[in-house]
C-alpha cells in the first residue's frame, strides 16, 4: 500500500470537490478539508491508522465529522451529502452509510433512482 501522503495528495482533488459541493461555500470548505488533514496527521503520528486504511475513506469520515460539528447538522443536509457521495463520487451505499455514520437501509433507500 502506498505511503499515506501519497494516497492523501491522490485523494485530495477529489476529497476538496466533494466538501465544496457538501458545503456550497469554497472559504468554509477549505477550512473543513485543512482541519479534516490535521485530525488525520494527529491519527498518523499517534499510531492511530491502521496499515492498509483507506485513506480516502478515513478522510470523507473525517470530514463528515467537522460538518456536523460546524453546521449543527439536519436531514436534508445529511441527504444531500448522500446522495452526492453515491452518484458524484461513486461511493456504494454501504460506504456512504459508514461514511455519514447512517443505516446502510436508510442511505440505500434515500440514494436509489426512480425506475
Amino acid at each position: 500500500m502506498p505511503p499515506v501522503s501519497e494516497q492523501l495528495r491522490a485523494c485530495l482533488p477529489k476529497l476538496r470537490a466533494y466538501v465544496r459541493a457538501a458545503l456550497r461555500n469554497e472559504s468554509r470548505a477549505d477550512e473543513c478539508l485543512a482541519l479534516a488533514i490535521e485530525r488525520l496527521t494527529r491519527l498518523y503520528e499517534t499510531g492511530s491508522l491502521l496499515a492498509d486504511e483507506n485513506i480516502e475513506i478515513r478522510m470523507y469520515r473525517l470530514i463528515e465529522g467537522v460538518i456536523q460539528k460546524s453546521t449543527g447538522d439536519n436531514f436534508h443536509r445529511a441527504a444531500w451529502r448522500a446522495i452526492l457521495l453515491v452518484h458524484l463520487e461513486g461511493f456504494s451505499a454501504q460506504e456512504t452509510a459508514r461514511i455519514l455514520g447512517l443505516e446502510y437501509r436508510f442511505v440505500e433507500k434515500l440514494t436509489e433512482l426512480p425506475d
